[in-house]
């Protein structure tokens, strides 16, 4: 009886901690799919010299349309399979000086998995001189930080200027 308890005890710490695991591992599959995206918006800066205006540009669905945040579209219209984690991605072009700046951004609204919060995954690309550079933010939220690597724990999606 006693071993069954300390088994039971066991049991209810390791399962939170195991959920927590998956997670950082879809996150982190996320982050990889986010990335695919990279050549296409250094292909588009070094022909254009500004960042790509829509998804279409990265050779992806635009489905669904501008949202209040950039040109927005779901999860499955871009990779093409559901997710329960992931619902949708978006691409946000930022001044910095104009055009040179954008945020790509997968969002988990209200999904179960992480108790409701919205981890919002920030790819950002910032167009400098000869080439773009690239970082991983989710906005110094406190509430995402264990459910994401730890190089995206620093800086905002609105900050371009230090990095």
């Amino acid at each position: 009886m006693i071993v069954v308890a300390i088994i039971g005890i066991l049991a209810s710490l390791a399962v939170p901690a195991y959920q927590n695991y998956v997670i950082r591992a879809r996150v982190s599959e996320g982050l990889g799919l986010l990335s695919g995206a990279k050549p296409a918006i250094v292909a588009h800066y070094a022909s254009t010299g500004s960042m790509p205006a829509v998804l279409a540009d990265f050779g992806w669905s635009n489905e669904g349309g501008v949202d209040e945040y950039g040109d927005g579209a779901a999860f499955k219209n871009v990779f093409g399979f559901e997710s329960d984690l992931w619902s949708d991605i978006e691409w946000q072009v930022k001044p910095c000086p104009p055009n040179s700046c954008g945020n790509l951004v997968l969002r988990t609204i209200d999904s179960k998995l992480t108790d409701g919060v919205d981890i919002g995954l920030h790819l950002q690309a910032k167009g400098t001189g000869g080439g773009v550079r690239f970082r991983c933010v989710v906005n110094e939220n406190s509430a995402r930080y264990p459910f994401v690597p730890a190089v995206c724990r620093k800086g905002k999606s609105t900050e371009f200027a230090n990095w």
